[in-house]
């Protein structure tokens, strides 16, 4: 049978020891911190070129697309059939539309329920898990629902540490 876990090293270990676990995981982190703060600010200064890259793009495009909205406003009859005309950049042309412009959601809701009409919405059901602590904790029984309770160990780095790491220089 395969060992999963022995906790004989840990048990012999100093308060030193475990101090200097404590090191090497802060100085790791704290070397995470540093180095993903100096990627965020490459990836800052790309984006403030990509921005500067693509403004002018944009609005060359913006005004080719005005133009364009009104040729195809201005010569409808060049749309009726085919709707679109096709070239090797791409197509333009007209497309039928419809939005639905509901005054009362909840209103329009309550009618497709009450005349059920199933196919106009959808119920959703999930488990509130805090609901079912507080169930648990009044002391229901739920079928297949166990609590398990323990400790767990943790560590935490020093805020100031990481911080620190994360002032790019």
């Amino acid at each position: 049978m395969p060992t999963l876990k022995d906790n004989r090293i840990a048990n012999a270990m100093t308060v030193e020891e475990a101090d200097a676990l404590m090191q090497e995981i802060a100085e790791c982190e704290v070397q995470i911190a540093k180095i993903t703060a100096e990627a965020e600010a490459k990836i800052t200064v790309l984006k403030a070129r990509l921005a500067e890259r693509r403004a002018p793009l944009e609005e060359r495009s913006g005004r080719a697309a005005a133009k364009m909205a009104d040729y195809i406003d201005n010569h409808g009859e060049r749309f009726v059939k085919p709707r679109a005309r096709k070239t090797p950049f791409g197509s333009y042309g007209l497309r039928q539309v419809a939005n639905i412009d509901v005054a009362d959601r909840n209103a329009l809701l309550e009618h497709v329920i009450s005349v059920g009409l199933e196919s106009c919405y959808s119920v959703t059901y999930k488990l509130d898990m805090a609901g079912v602590a507080k169930a648990l904790s009044a002391g229901l029984d739920l079928p297949g629902v166990t609590v398990q309770t323990g400790e767990r160990s943790f560590y935490k780095v020093a805020k100031a540490l990481l911080d620190e790491a994360k002032e790019v220089r």
